[in-house]
């Protein structure tokens, strides 16, 4: 691992911003990105549904097919779907990449453009591949999971089963949170700024989370406004909102991974 890497992110945690910082710059950085951030947004809802679809049709055609008498079990069709969901969910994975990679440079005073993001992301294309399919599968897992382990909670549980099975939801809930949102929010920009390998961005994301869970889950907070105000206003605040709080994150990972302070280390 490069050291100098690594002093320049120890650099970075040593000089947080703080929340109201981040908030602040964030506002203020939303011109020029509000309308690409909504399309390419759009894009990736599109992209996400077709997934859901590919890989259902995957399951009816190929594994219905080839294992007729074990299809319409429950427990198989969970475990059936976890691979085309992981390949497929590579589709709209790039656009977060995309979006990742525009805020970013927007950010760090580069050029900002759609087409100039894709040639970024294409150009660390294998890696980013690998790195989806990894996301694609913990995403399945975090969503199945979780309703598996409620559709084998009794009808009419009694109430000690009622605590034991909240309990038990609870603590996986917990435990997939903990695992998933460190390499969400920032392994993708350590491999496409830092040109970190595919291991070295998951795992260096948890290391660099431990010193900044409290301004993500204020992240997630102001999401949550932001979905709040949005239904209240029919949608229209969410022309100023998503951009705003994907800005916030953007801003988040570039202090966080210390893009900042390196420049010469993009590409």
């Amino acid at each position: 691992m490069d050291t100098n890497s690594d002093q320049t992110i120890h650099d970075s945690l040593t000089q947080k911003m703080t929340f109201s910082d981040i908030l602040q710059e964030a506002w203020k950085s939303i011109d020029g990105i509000k309308w690409r951030t909504l399309v390419l947004f759009i894009f990736y809802v599109i992209a996400t549904i077709a997934t859901q679809i590919l890989s259902a049709l995957f399951l009816v055609a190929i594994i219905g097919t080839l294992f007729p008498n074990i299809g319409s079990s429950k427990l198989f069709i969970t475990i059936a779907l976890t691979l085309p969901y992981a390949i497929f969910f590579i589709f709209p994975a790039f656009f977060v990449w995309i979006v990742i990679t525009m805020l970013l440079n927007k950010t760090l005073a580069r050029p900002y453009t759609i087409e100039h993001a894709r040639r970024i992301c294409f150009s660390k294309f294998k890696k980013l591949v690998g790195l989806s399919f990894i996301i694609g599968l913990l995403s399945y897992v975090g969503d199945i999971l979780p309703s598996y382990l409620a559709t084998t909670m009794p009808a009419q549980p009694t109430n000690a089963q009622f605590l034991i099975y909240g309990t038990l939801l609870f603590v996986v809930g917990a435990a997939l949170f903990y695992l998933m949102f460190p390499v969400y929010l920032f392994s993708g920009p350590l491999l496409i700024f830092r040109d970190k390998s595919i291991s070295e961005a998951f795992f260096e994301s948890y290391e660099i989370m431990s010193h900044y869970w409290g301004l993500a889950i204020l992240g997630l907070v102001v999401l949550f406004l932001v979905v709040l105000a949005s239904v209240c206003t029919l949608g229209i605040f969410l022309i100023w909102g998503l951009p705003f709080t994907m800005m916030y994150f953007a801003i988040l990972c570039r202090e966080a991974c210390g893009l900042r302070a390196c420049p010469q280390l993009l590409r």
